[in-house]
């Protein structure tokens, strides 16, 4: 055996994990010297690997168990197939009812989430109606992220039958004879998407709407109260469709 040869043994686990007490130490020296140079690199930095996410699995926030039963069908459930996102303008003059906007407050089932409302008026109102514009307006000065959202948005009726997803022009809130056009046309006719995205959103949706509703959480980086959140829409949306009222997410916040 050639002694050069041997000398890089020294490197390897081996075949029966012989040299496994040394390669051992030396990862432990390693990963205690990327320690002490880490936490005196910037001690000014703030803990975010808190013992609560050490504690448990972060990916998990909901189990379903299902089991055998009889079907129970609730109000919510018949307005599914009904209800429908309102991108058209609305009547700024037309604001919820008291009792309307309690029924909205009674989806609320989690001590973590709340739904704050205001009248469009209000100063809290415009505050959110000029947010949201301008935060539209940063999305669609972002190129790879306008590229990205445009991925989504279907052009042609083919294209929705087929791939059922993403958002497509029958949804964009035009007048019947200029959807039935849109569908028509070539994909690089109609124009620049984000720049009719801003138009829509300054002119039509906070415009013209009379309300605005917001839903909170106490920590957005807990993964179950954001899921909490994103069920407590479905029920404001389903509630909106049995009341007869129109809504429109806007998230761009």
């Amino acid at each position: 055996m050639n002694m050069d040869e041997t000398k890089l043994y020294s490197w390897f686990l081996g075949p029966k994990a012989e040299n496994a007490d040394m390669l051992e130490r030396l990862v432990l020296e390693a990963l205690r010297d990327c320690v002490f140079r880490r936490r005196n690199f910037h001690p000014e930095d703030d803990i975010i690997i808190t013992e609560k996410c050490k504690s448990g699995n972060q990916s998990l926030v909901a189990r379903v168990d299902l089991k055998p039963g009889s079907a129970a069908e609730v109000p919510h459930y018949r307005a599914i197939g009904d209800r429908h996102t309102n991108r058209s303008a609305y009547d700024r003059e037309r604001d919820l009812a008291p009792a309307v906007i309690e029924a909205f407050k009674k989806q609320v089932l989690s001590r973590n989430t709340t739904l704050l409302s205001f009248s469009a008026g209000d100063r809290e109102g415009k505050l959110f109606a000029e947010g949201t514009i301008d935060a539209t307006a940063k999305f669609i000065a972002d190129p790879m992220l306008l590229k990205d959202s445009h991925h989504w948005l279907r052009y042609s009726l083919q294209e929705v039958n087929e791939k059922r997803d993403g958002l497509s022009v029958i949804g964009l809130g035009m007048p019947e004879w200029q959807t039935r056009i849109a569908l028509s046309l070539p994909e690089s006719w109609l124009g620049d998407f984000g720049r009719k995205w801003l138009d829509a959103t300054e002119s039509q949706h906070c415009a013209t709407a009379p309300r605005f509703g917001v839903i909170a959480v106490r920590n957005r980086d807990d993964k179950a109260q954001l899921l909490e959140a994103g069920r407590l829409w479905q029920r404001l949306h389903l509630e909106a469709t049995l009341q007869g009222v129109a809504m429109h997410p806007l998230n761009q916040l």
